[in-house]
């Protein structure tokens, strides 16, 4: 019996170092990927924008000379700057997707209300934020990886499920802290590819690595509900939900 006890002693521990690494990669994976995505973001704005910034002035120019010559080019002039000037602002939207704000815990809420607004102006789609004013989340890591799930659910949403209304919301029922977003469009399908989308798993990891649950559920005849749960414990704002 003590043998077996030493050896189910020795199998526990070794379980739990096995674990504390897991988690610390699973840490070291999210902090990788979110400074890959801010030297993306930073590539776009100051390589891609500031060239593209120079073209437009460019092309401003020349549109100028062609009418001072009252010449007949003048219309295709204004219409090539024209469409500098929108691939300047979709670069611009590009790299702001790529930013991923570090959010204190109290500015969750502030942070959800502009990510609708954001979306709202970005693809013409009436994005509105539902959530409770005082929400008891005392973690930054919490209150971004919520922030990045909310904005992940809510982009694939408005690009792909051609969703017309999309509403965030956050509430508290007791301990639980829900964040849903919850969209009109194409619908989930009831099953899932083989090879399930990077947006999904990411949103799917993120959840993990605050201990909280995810699902992504069909709303019904039209449109997606996708949820994340996690209990808020009162020593610590944080606590695993099952």
């Amino acid at each position: 019996m003590r043998e077996l006890d030493r050896r189910v002693n020795e199998r526990t521990a070794a379980l739990q170092r096995e674990v504390a690494e897991r988690e610390r990669l699973d840490r070291e994976i999210a902090q990788v990927a979110d400074r890959e995505r801010r030297r993306l973001g930073q590539d776009l704005h100051d390589t891609l924008g500031q060239h593209l910034t120079g073209t437009a002035l460019a092309a401003q120019v020349l549109k100028e000379k062609l009418a001072v010559k009252s010449a007949p080019e003048v219309p295709e002039a204004e219409k090539l700057v024209d469409y500098i000037e929108q691939g300047i602002e979709l670069t611009r939207n590009l790299a702001r997707g790529f930013f991923s704000l570090e959010l204190e815990p109290e500015g969750l809420i502030v942070g959800l209300q502009g990510l609708a607004e954001d979306i709202t102006e970005r693809f013409r789609v009436d994005c509105v934020f539902d959530g409770q004013e005082l929400v008891p989340v005392h973690n930054s890591a919490v209150a971004t990886q919520l922030y990045r799930i909310a904005q992940e659910a809510a982009m694939n949403s408005a690009k792909h499920a051609g969703a017309g209304r999309i509403a965030i919301r956050l509430a508290m029922d007791g301990s639980e802290l829900t964040l849903s977003i919850i969209d009109d469009g194409i619908g989930f399908p009831d099953k899932l590819p083989s090879s399930q989308g990077l947006g999904l798993r990411l949103m799917r990891h993120g959840a993990a690595l605050i201990g909280a649950s995810f699902e992504i559920r069909r709303n019904g005849e039209r449109g997606t509900i996708a949820t994340c749960k996690l209990s808020i414990a009162s020593d610590n704002g944080l606590s695993c939900s099952q």
